[in-house]
């Protein structure tokens, strides 16, 4: 890992008003050997435009959006390597500028950010799902968010399909270290996907404060009514409901053969805006992917209305014993509604569905507030 020096366009750069007026500011990086893995800086969020301006690592077509951010001759990013020379004289016009409206000189924030890069922590990103901590989605969804922060995993033992917002209370959970994911602290539980991360929250990461809660990725569905069975959803909701912001993620395959790679990209952007705090109020995101060979890209969305046709096939086992094993074939009540995730599903788009734990029907409560406006009844009769 490198600490590099980057000079951006001021305005290529967020949340740094104390510089009004200034043609550049500098920031410390932490990214790749080569440069082009961007991850945090000490100017907080960088703007996409400028995420590759680290010295010799500008590429061309970011170096044209800067370009037109910048007065003429001013692109610092012309040519791919910043020169000597000109490093000096930006300097001297920074120092200037800073110095003229009573600011710390530019050498002395830079010697203070050169001095202090361990304070520049890699997000935290817890990663569950309820396959079970051998599913290939599991495998995928890390290799996918490595290169965003440090990554710990707490997922079951076994496959935990369908359990929902279930824990465990009638025996004891147990945790057990695991090594399967090429230097990446893990854990397997022995219980449901929400008892994973209660652990993780109270007692692996304890003292360690959560950016992201990735669950995932599902082999299989977890759009419209799916949502309120899904164990993946339900770990992603717990840690919402802790104040970590959650994503779930979902494959629209069961078979856990499916290629999930054309997925990677689309988790990647949006775990870093999610983690950059661009989804604004959002707590909790429901996403599902279409089993395509070419995605159209992302739809926000809201749940589909429909529900599961059940029935019980019976059967008898070796011992005589009666069982039933539960089918169902889904129906979806509006087809047609192209505002769903459903309809974004069908037509190859992914769906992306903010999601809460508060379940009140308030369109309901409006209702019942107009027609009982005091709340109450009489109370009946009594001998």
């Amino acid at each position: 890992m490198l600490y590099m020096l980057v000079i951006l366009p001021l305005n290529c750069v967020k949340n740094a008003r104390q510089y009004s007026g200034i043609s550049y500011a500098f920031c410390l990086v932490e990214g790749q050997n080569n440069g082009a893995s961007i991850r945090k800086t000490t100017c907080r969020r960088v703007s996409l435009c400028c995420a590759a301006r680290t010295l010799g690592a500008c590429t061309t077509s970011a170096d044209k959006k800067c370009r037109k951010t910048q007065p003429p001759g001013r692109s610092v990013c012309s040519g791919g390597v910043l020169g000597p020379c000109a490093a000096i004289n930006i300097v001297k016009r920074v120092t200037h500028h800073m110095a003229a409206r009573g600011l710390p000189p530019a050498s002395a924030l830079l010697h203070s950010a050169a001095a202090k890069p361990h304070m520049m922590k890699k997000p935290l990103i817890l990663v569950t799902n309820d396959d079970g901590i051998h599913a290939p989605g599991l495998h995928h969804l890390i290799q996918t968010l490595r290169s965003l922060g440090d990554l710990v995993v707490v997922a079951p033992d076994s496959p935990q399909s369908a359990q929902g917002h279930a824990i465990t209370i009638e025996q004891p959970l147990r945790l057990k270290k695991v090594e399967l994911f090429d230097g990446i602290e893990a854990y397997a539980c022995s219980g449901t996907p929400v008892d994973c991360v209660k652990l993780a929250k109270h007692v692996v990461l304890k003292d360690r404060t959560v950016s992201l809660c990735c669950s995932g990725v599902n082999h299989g569905s977890n759009a419209s009514v799916n949502i309120i069975y899904s164990g993946t959803v339900s770990a992603a909701m717990e840690a919402a409901m802790e104040d970590i912001p959650a994503m779930a993620f979902s494959y629209v395959a069961y078979d856990h053969a499916a290629d999930m790679g054309a997925t990677a990209p689309f988790i990647e952007q949006l775990a870093t805006q999610m983690l950059a705090g661009n989804f604004g109020k959002v707590a909790l995101l429901n996403v599902n992917f279409p089993a395509v060979n070419h995605i159209k890209g992302v739809r926000f969305c809201r749940q589909a209305e429909g529900r599961w046709l059940e029935k019980f096939k019976e059967g008898t086992d070796p011992r005589g014993q009666t069982y039933y094993w539960l089918e169902g074939k889904f129906v979806s009540s509006e087809a047609d509604a192209s505002d769903t995730d459903l309809w974004a599903l069908r037509h190859g788009w992914i769906s992306a569905v903010p999601a809460a734990h508060d379940l009140t029907d308030y369109q309901a409560l409006a209702e019942l507030r107009l027609r009982y406006p005091h709340q109450d009844f009489e109370h009946p009769a009594t001998d």
